[in-house]
């Protein structure tokens, strides 16, 4: 069985450490490096090609955010699962819109470590469930500002909502009249 090869980013090496002792437990995980800061995780993403990158995004220098984007320009099948200590609105928004496929806090359980590492490699989103409830407030705010719309605007939206492709595009090339 081939084992999912991570990289480990924290700007603390006992973390890192504890990080590595952990994930090399299950077995099927190989730390293929560690990162102390967001520039050094990038240079051993090209070196290193890890499956799977796990980022602190509080880092001196270069943050794990920016790191983010700079990972995904250079290796963009690479997964990345961001770690925080904090559950903030704005980062979470920020790593979706860059392409993050997990974010969890510090404060979870060992086996639910492992098991998001599992998933994101399968090519599922992992998410804590509170980093889950931030995005689908997030969410839900736009779908409300949808209801403000103007009557016209709503009837477009509510149409484009049920056409599917093949229907938009038989109108378009004239297969279909209105």
């Amino acid at each position: 069985m081939k084992k999912i090869k991570v990289l480990i980013v924290d700007d603390h090496a006992l973390v890192r450490d504890g990080l590595q002792a952990l994930l090399v437990k299950a077995g099927t995980i190989e730390v293929v490096g560690q990162a102390c800061c967001g520039q050094e995780a990038i240079e051993t993403v090209k070196d290193n090609h890890p499956d799977v990158v796990l980022m602190d995004i509080c880092m001196p220098g270069m943050s794990g955010l920016e790191a983010l984007q700079e990972v995904k320009k250079i290796a963009p099948n690479v997964k990345v699962i961001l770690l925080s200590m904090e559950i903030d609105e704005a980062s979470i928004l920020k790593a979706v819109n860059e392409g993050m496929d997990g974010f969890l806090p510090k404060d979870l359980k060992k086996g639910r470590l492992v098991e998001a590492i599992n998933r994101v490699y399968d090519g599922e989103e992992y998410f804590d469930p509170r980093v889950s409830d931030v995005i689908f407030r997030k969410h839900r705010k736009k779908e409300f500002s949808k209801k403000r719309l103007v009557p016209s605007k709503k009837l477009i939206l509510n149409i484009a909502a049920v056409l599917t492709l093949e229907l938009i595009a038989g109108i378009l090339l004239g297969f279909i009249g209105i």
